[in-house]
């Protein structure tokens, strides 16, 4: 049996796995993909596309990472820099509200997310 936590987090992974689906026209989805990669207490969106040479392998750049707290259950977001490390995005406080960081995520108001 789950407990309240990790369904919590199973729930956020599926909603941000959704998310992430919808991000991307099916139409280049043999080129482009937006994903998520969940860990324990984290989600990674990642962007994957098709190497140059068309082989079979992908490229991956993380985009984001959401950071859930169990003690107080909050999300919060860390943007990638181009540098490969993860910063606190301070523009949005921990929120217990996925959908709030995906939006932030979409409108990406500081252009620290799709640049």
């Amino acid at each position: 049996m789950l407990t309240m936590h990790e369904s919590a987090v199973d729930d956020a992974v599926a909603r941000v796995q959704k998310w992430c689906a919808e991000r991307v026209p099916e139409r280049v989805r043999d080129h482009v993909r937006i994903e998520c990669e969940p860990e324990t207490n984290q989600i990674t969106i990642v962007e994957r596309r098709r190497a140059p040479d068309a082989t079979t392998d992908w490229t991956r750049q993380p985009i984001v990472q959401l950071h859930h707290t169990p003690q107080t259950t909050l999300w919060a977001l860390y943007w990638h820099d181009d540098e490969g490390r993860f910063h606190a995005y301070e523009l949005l406080e921990p929120t217990d509200s996925v959908e709030r960081l995906l939006t932030e995520i979409e409108d990406d108001p500081a252009g620290v997310f799709w640049g």
